[in-house]
């Protein structure tokens, strides 16, 4: 699986916490909430990583522009 395509597996994972949250604060679980919060946390800062090892996959795949 290229860097790309665990982007898009992490960004899934994300929305699904996401709406757990929601959840957890309309029940008022502030504790779960928070746990959530952080996970959320966690995966955006993976796709960040991600993001950065597709842009350099996507560099050395191109070939250079000639002038």
């Amino acid at each position: 699986m290229n860097a790309s395509e665990q982007k898009t597996a992490v960004k899934k994972k994300i929305r699904m916490l996401k709406a757990k949250r929601d959840e957890a604060l309309g029940q008022k679980d502030y504790k779960q909430a928070k746990k959530f919060r952080r996970g959320i946390r966690a995966l955006k800062r993976q796709t960040r990583v991600l993001a950065r090892a597709a842009k350099t996959q996507a560099a050395t795949a191109a070939p250079p522009a000639s002038a």
